[in-house]
């Protein structure tokens, strides 16, 4: 019955490779989807985290905390059972499925015999449809960057679908990043610009680092042999395409404090096993840039000195055993490929500025590029990407060639823009 069911089963249980049946009640088939070993790792910490949580507060009743309890039983369940889902036997609907933090349920779904060939037609007045089967690496590659959108977002709105999209900077043309799961933050291109790593989240893998040919689509996750949960953040590859460096924030780690809070660990993971392993102790960390010679790489450490008032942000080099050494104060660090300087964000005036690799020879950036974030460089270190902040639509990337004052928009379409990574 379930192999002649209607296509909308077929195709949307491609998402569910290991269901497992439960039991059948009437016309409804009940299944559980075991949830990946990493994501019961990323469960199991942040499990810890809650629980810890519910339990030292002073007020029990407090609506806050009996709605953490409920998060933790909810991640109790999902770590013991799986992620349930319920399928109709008679039409292969999926009537019921579970997410993180709220169940869907699909009711008066009524099939249609027949509707007029209009009713889905994609030839619409007015409307244009982007062909995105095409492949994205047949133009310049050193034109395409990675940026987080949400097509759909407009000012005002609280919530945003973010995923991670490839936009071609001469050309205009904007795809989706092809991950097989659920979204994706941009990390980095690897040598060639053929092939991309990013931050990928799934329904039941959590979040990991995973490999993608942009060409043909193929998903390669890294760094699954780490036995402790945590999540990945902000992926870049060494020059010679060997090693992947990236923070990994360590749940056995994790707790209220705000300095454990904040604290993660510097991972390197081999591209050719995949296998990753921890370089540093735990640190509030974040930017990461590999120095010309692979040998290192340039960092931001952070401490946090109140709740109420920014981290103290410096500028570090860090060996590949994890050894420390402090440059100068600054944030946002990113080292410009070929130019051997660092673009880093003033904490005094936040105006940007660029350094020697010694953190000596300051120069002042264009006219200090007041309230942009988030730069990024082009593979030939000539041009940089920011993130614009202020205007009525939103942040807006913006480009800047090194020699001129001020920064131009790089598109205008519409809906939620940031993460961008050109490297």
């Amino acid at each position: 019955a379930l192999a002649s069911s209607e296509p909308l089963f077929l195709l949307e249980l491609e998402s569910f490779p290991e269901l497992r049946h439960k039991t059948t009640e009437e016309d409804t088939a009940h299944y559980t989807v075991p949830l990946d070993e990493s994501y019961r790792r990323q469960l199991r910490g942040l499990g810890k985290i809650v629980d810890e949580a519910a339990s030292t507060t002073s007020k029990p009743d407090d609506p806050k905390v009996q709605e953490r309890r409920l998060q933790l039983e909810r991640i109790t369940s999902q770590f013991k059972n799986g992620v349930g889902l319920d399928i109709e036997l008679d039409t292969g609907l999926i009537s019921y499925w579970e997410e993180a933090d709220h169940t869907v349920h699909v009711t008066d779904f009524t099939w249609l015999d027949a509707v007029e060939d209009s009713t889905f037609s994609t030839q619409l007045p007015g409307q244009e449809w982007e062909d995105h089967t095409q492949d994205p690496t047949a133009d310049d590659v050193s034109n395409l960057v990675m940026v987080g959108h949400s097509r759909e977002w407009k000012p005002g709105d609280k919530a945003l679908d973010l995923d991670g999209f490839l936009y071609n900077l001469k050309t205009g043309r904007l795809c989706r990043i092809p991950y097989e799961g659920v979204a994706s933050l941009p990390g980095c291109f690897m040598p060639g610009r053929k092939s991309v790593c990013v931050v990928g989240g799934d329904k039941t893998k959590g979040f990991q680092l995973v490999l993608i040919d942009l060409k043909t689509g193929e998903n390669r996750e890294f760094g699954t042999n780490l036995p402790s949960p945590g999540l990945w953040f902000g992926p870049v590859v060494s020059h010679d395409g060997k090693t992947i460096a990236a923070v990994w924030k360590d749940f056995n780690n994790a707790g209220l404090s705000i300095d454990r809070l904040l604290q993660s660990r510097v991972c390197l993971v081999d591209v050719e096993s995949g296998k990753g392993k921890p370089i540093s102790e735990p640190l509030d960390t974040a930017f990461l840039s590999w120095l010309p010679d692979d040998k290192g790489l340039i960092l931001v450490s952070r401490e946090a000195v109140d709740m109420n008032k920014p981290s103290v942000s410096t500028i570090c080099r860090m060996n590949l055993k994890g050894t420390i050494t402090p440059i100068r104060k600054g944030g946002h660090p990113l080292l410009i490929p070929k130019r051997n300087r660092i673009l880093f964000e003033n904490q005094d005036d936040d105006l940007w500025y660029t350094c020697n690799l010694d953190g000596q020879d300051v120069q002042r950036v264009a006219d200090g590029l007041s309230r942009h974030g988030f730069p990024t460089c082009s593979p030939d270190g000539e041009r940089l990407l920011f993130m614009k902040y202020g205007g009525k639509g939103g942040p807006v990337p913006v480009m800047l060639k090194f020699g001129e004052r001020q920064t131009s928009p790089v598109t205008n379409k519409p809906g939620f823009w940031g993460c961008p990574e050109w490297r």
